[in-house]
């Protein structure tokens, strides 16, 4: 049972884990790329935090053929546990968007494809979202 656009809320996890087995896998994507960019597969879902497997809190590791980095604002690129903004990498990633070259220039920083989305990786290459760089999107054509 795939589960992503979204965190699980722990207890919710918990329950779909003793109701359903471990077959919960959980990806964070974009529309920006082309399929999901981290993958938490079954058996890193765990009911207990202290199991081995346990890795709650994250929302996987890279996908193949995906690279993650995490960037402050002047473009340095930051070690395991320093929060700053998600960016990727990959064939995956689009090209651009079209006919708006302000929002490329600004989404594409450094070689990489900045997502807007805040987070850290741990040493193993574990993703953690801890926030947004901006809450804006657009509805209806107006920034909301």
């Amino acid at each position: 049972m795939i589960y992503a656009g979204a965190p699980m809320y722990r207890a919710d996890q918990k329950h779909a884990l003793n109701k359903l087995g471990r077959v919960l896998v959980q990806y964070y994507d974009l529309v920006e790329v082309t399929g999901n960019i981290t993958v938490l597969p079954p058996w890193l879902h765990e009911e207990d935090e202290d199991a081995p497997n346990c890795r709650a809190g994250t929302c996987g590791y890279a996908r193949t053929g995906i690279d993650i980095a995490i960037f402050d604002d002047d473009g340095k690129r930051l070690q395991p546990f320093e929060t700053g903004e998600i960016c990727v990498h990959g064939p995956a990633v689009m090209l651009g968007y079209d006919n708006n070259p302000d929002v490329n220039t600004k989404a594409f920083k450094h070689d990489w494809f900045h997502t807007g989305d805040l987070g850290h990786l741990d040493r193993e290459g574990f993703l953690y979202i801890t926030g947004r760089s901006s809450d804006m999107y657009i509805s209806g054509g107006s920034n909301v």
